[in-house]
Parts: C-alpha cells; structure tokens; sequence
C-alpha cells in the first residue's frame, strides 16, 4: 500500500483493515453481494453518513477504536444472516472434516483475505473465516 505521510500516521494511530476480495467467491455470489458486505463493514457502528472507508472504498477499514472493534465487526457480521455467504471454513478445519469422511456441503470459499495494519506492521486475520 503506498500511503502519503498522514496515512500512515493515521495507521500507526488506529488499525486499518484491508480486504481483497476473492475472485472464486465474486464468480459465485457476485460482486453486488461482495459490495453489501462491504458496506456493512464500512458503516459498522459509525455515525449516521460516515464510513470506515472514506479515502479507499470497499478496500480499507479504519478502526479508530481499536483493534477490538474488528472482531466485534466481524462476529456482527458472523451472526448476521444477511451475510453468511461471506464466511467459510478455515482450511484446517475442512482438512480435519476431510479426514473424517465427512462432506462440509457449505461455502468453502471465503469472500477475501484481509490484512490488519498496525503500529507499522502488517498481520494476516482470518476475518472471513468461521
């Protein structure tokens, strides 16, 4: 990500979260879906017309309460029938199922891979994982 100096002060104040999405789970559920859950992210207890993600939409989610907040967000959404789609199995759980002979017949393919960036560093979380 190439930030300009008051970004990445902003970063290092409050943790971002980026998202790319997964072209598999676009191909399946389309790209409208993908934009609701998004968009749910990005209002997530926030003031009436704001967003987390005013400078990169639907890429970037500033969480200026604290990391925290990004679990919280998720578990929302988790929980959320609206948005269950986005959500997936870990691979390590499908694996453990797979060895068991037992057929997961529910979305294998998580809506994207996110990144947590904080204080400078950049950690992978499995946010679209149940």
């Amino acid at each position: 990500m190439n930030l300009n100096a008051d970004e990445e002060n902003e970063t290092d104040e409050s943790p971002i979260m980026a998202i790319r999405l997964n072209q598999n789970w676009i191909n399946t559920f389309g790209l409208a879906a993908a934009n609701q859950v998004l968009d749910a992210i990005a209002t997530f207890h926030m003031p009436q017309g704001q967003r987390r993600d005013e400078k990169a939409t639907h890429l970037c989610f500033r969480f200026a309460e604290g990391s925290h907040q990004i679990n919280v967000c998720r578990d929302f959404l988790l929980n959320d029938a609206a948005y269950k789609n986005a959500f997936a199995l870990s691979p390590t759980a499908l694996a453990d199922l797979a060895a068991l002979n037992i057929n997961y017949p529910g979305n294998r393919e998580p809506m994207g891979l996110c990144a947590e960036i904080y204080h400078g560093d950049t950690k992978t979380i499995p946010f679209f994982y149940k």
